[in-house]
């Protein structure tokens, strides 16, 4: 578990139970969770951006009705990546654009990913699609396309609204902040 924190008094706290917050189970912060310190001796769940360096942003592009639905996280710094990718025959454009950079063993410096629509099944198209995400991002951010994974989630064999993701994506760039973190969420 990743958590880190201090008390009232700067004593730095490595655990949840070390500020009497009880275990991870009963406090919620596990898994990626980090903690940041409130100047009360309280703790929050901080997300993505906790760690220097790291902006993010959640903005609604229109793939959903109401709902924020394109998140945008970007490192001021080169990052190595690594994943792990669906063994399945199927595979969506997505996954296939990102996996590619990865086993590349490209450095990557920002990530998009829109909700409520899968790009996959969806052929020739939703490649181009990812690719475009992927395209769009880095002109936004000024860095290599070859720097960005795509991400996508929600309905299968329906393509991307791209002039929507496009949208979207620009107004992320421009959002993208420090406490960004619960809006990419």
């Amino acid at each position: 578990m990743s958590y880190r924190g201090s008390d009232k008094e700067g004593k730095v706290l490595h655990h949840p139970k070390e500020a009497g917050l009880g275990d991870a189970k009963e406090t919620g912060l596990s898994g990626t969770s980090i903690g940041a310190h409130t100047g009360m001796g309280a703790y929050e769940r901080s997300g993505v951006t906790v760690a220097g360096g790291f902006l993010a942003a959640g903005v609604h592009c229109g793939i959903k009705k109401e709902k924020p639905d394109l998140a945008m996280l970007y490192s001021e710094t080169d990052c190595i990546a690594a994943g792990v990718f669906t063994k399945n025959k199927v595979k969506a454009a997505p996954v296939l654009v990102t996996k590619e950079r990865v086993e590349a063993g490209n450095t990557l410096r920002a990530v998009v990913i829109n909700s409520g629509n899968a790009n996959a099944c969806t052929g020739k198209r939703g490649m181009g699609d990812a690719l475009e995400m992927a395209r769009q991002t880095a002109s936004c951010l000024g860095i290599d396309a070859l720097q960005v994974a795509v991400a996508s989630t929600g309905v299968i064999g329906v393509p991307l609204p791209m002039d929507r993701v496009k949208e979207g994506i620009v107004a992320a760039s421009k959002s993208l902040s420090p406490s960004g973190g619960s809006e990419a969420a």
